[in-house]
């Protein structure tokens, strides 16, 4: 028997054979993962740290230098401008919150004096015509396309967590059916059903004390396809 015996292929290696990849084997090349453009504004910023920390002083990579001092100058100035932006939003945000606050105001007073054109003029539309109010067109039933509602206003109710609300009577009406939104109002999905009444106010109870609350109104006719399009949304700080 031969002290030094013949491996064979499927016993392992030849003694002599190299270690490493065989002769006419490619390995696969590894690629960066960038995973960029999915990131806000606060996620893009934190990977330029992250990646910055981890090549500053990197020996794998002392090519970088200029590349990580110019990262180091962007990331600077986009985080100043993102800041700027976040301050800009709840600006304009609060802004517009004390526009819509002093405009339901404004509507409130105008609510009331039409309740005293009303009352003073006994139903003369020679005198109401002098107060700069229009005259309403005359009731013809509830029979048609009811018109959208108007003028509808909030305002605080009795208690907290509630919201007294009060719009111009829709002649012919049915009823009223409300609704209301807690988020944005421009999205129809928020908005939900609160429920109906006669008269042309009513009070929303058991809300959030402190949230902003949207509501709207529209007029039932004897169809549904004659009901009147929704009001134009009133909001206010539950109280």
């Amino acid at each position: 028997m031969d002290e030094n015996p013949v491996l064979h292929m499927d016993e392992g290696c030849f003694m002599d054979e190299p270690d490493g990849p065989q002769p006419g084997r490619k390995q696969k090349m590894a690629k960066v993962k960038m995973e960029l453009n999915g990131l806000d504004p606060d996620g893009l910023t934190g990977k330029g740290d992250a990646v910055k920390t981890a090549m500053t002083g990197n020996a794998n990579f002392p090519t970088a230098t200029t590349l990580l001092t110019k990262l180091g100058t962007d990331l600077t100035s986009a985080k100043a401008k993102v800041i700027t932006q976040k301050n800009t939003q709840k600006t304009a945000t609060q802004t517009t919150i004390d526009r819509d606050g002093a405009l339901d105001l404004v509507k409130q007073d105008l609510v009331a004096l039409g309740s005293l054109v009303q009352e003073v003029s006994q139903g003369n539309a020679v005198v109401i015509e002098t107060s700069g109010f229009g005259v309403a067109a005359p009731t013809h039933g509830a029979i048609g396309q009811m018109p959208q509602a108007q003028n509808l206003s909030l305002t605080t109710g009795d208690n907290p967590g509630e919201v007294d609300a009060q719009w111009d009577a829709v002649p012919g009406r049915k009823g009223y059916e409300q609704a209301l939104c807690a988020g944005d109002p421009a999205v129809e999905a928020n908005w939900r059903m609160s429920g109906s009444c006669s008269a042309s106010k009513t009070t929303f109870t058991g809300q959030a004390s402190g949230s902003r609350l949207w509501a709207r109104v529209r007029a039932k006719g004897t169809k549904p396809e004659n009901d009147g399009a929704w009001s134009q949304p009133a909001t206010i700080i539950v109280p």
